[in-house]
């Protein structure tokens, strides 16, 4: 089960980040972003199930976007009240937005896009991978206020679950 989890999440990653930087490919905030790094772990579990680049960075960023995807996750893992790295963020001391803790017991982090599309891509993954319901994503969303969260929804979610139409 865990090797089979690993690789759908692969294979999702990559398709979510690309949908993800083509929506928000015009906007000043995300010109030069193309990846990250991806950090997946279970509650219980010693070890994380995934720490991965997805996309492509600038080989100077390897080191800080690794730290800061584990960082935020063990951050959160620590504050166990929080479902959002953004509750618990300190720009002052380089601790940021970015992961997220589901009901699921998944603990999903990104670094490497603006901060609250790290938030936003982790959101999205979780739903295409179905380890939590759309309204557990907008809860966690309405803690940051993610704005890119409400666009993901609106672009790639809402379409899928809307029943098609036919005219009479």
């Amino acid at each position: 089960m865990e090797n089979e989890l690993k690789d759908t999440l692969t294979q999702r990653a990559s398709e979510c980040l690309l949908l993800v930087l083509d929506l928000f490919k015009d906007q000043e905030k995300w010109q030069g972003k193309t990846g990250g790094y991806l950090y997946v772990h279970k509650e219980g579990d010693k070890e994380p199930l995934l720490v991965m680049l997805v996309g492509t960075i600038n080989p100077e960023k390897t080191d800080r976007y690794r730290t800061l995807c584990q960082e935020k996750a063990e951050r959160l893992h620590l504050i166990r009240v929080h479902v959002s790295s953004w509750q618990s963020r300190k720009p002052d001391i380089d601790q940021w937005g970015g992961a997220i803790k589901l009901a699921s017991g998944y603990v999903i982090s990104f670094s490497g896009l603006p901060e609250l599309g790290d938030e936003a891509f982790c959101m999205y993954l979780a739903y295409m991978l179905e380890l939590a319901p759309i309204e557990e994503l907008q809860a966690i969303a309405s803690i940051s206020d993610n704005l890119y969260w409400l666009q993901i929804e609106m672009a790639y979610i809402v379409p899928r679950s809307t029943p098609e139409t036919t005219e009479s």
